[in-house]
């Protein structure tokens, strides 16, 4: 990291153990839902950003609406339309 700082690497990891584990506890203890809300509270994609969306298949522009019970984005095109984004590229869209 560009800090100008020594970090160890071995105390990150451990941070980073730390976190999961308390995350994984979490899920176990109150199920994928607690995880998709905590997930989306911190997200800056999750809701309200104009995106691009390209799979493959097509390409269209929308809203984010937050994510799916399954933690999938969906995404609000310009029709109306609500997708579920299972796979692909999203980004801003200018």
């Amino acid at each position: 990291m560009e800090t100008g700082k020594f970090h160890s690497r071995m105390e990150l990891l451990v941070r980073l153990l730390r976190e999961f584990e308390a995350d994984y506890n979490r899920f176990l203890r109150e199920g994928l839902a607690s995880v998709v809300a905590r997930f989306e509270s911190a997200s800056s994609y999750a809701r309200g950003k104009r995106v691009r969306v390209s799979n493959g298949v097509e390409s269209y522009t929308g809203t984010t609406a937050g994510l799916g019970p399954e933690g999938l984005l969906q995404v609000e095109r310009e029709d109306g339309r609500l997708m579920t984004v299972i796979a692909g590229d999203v980004a801003e869209a200018r």
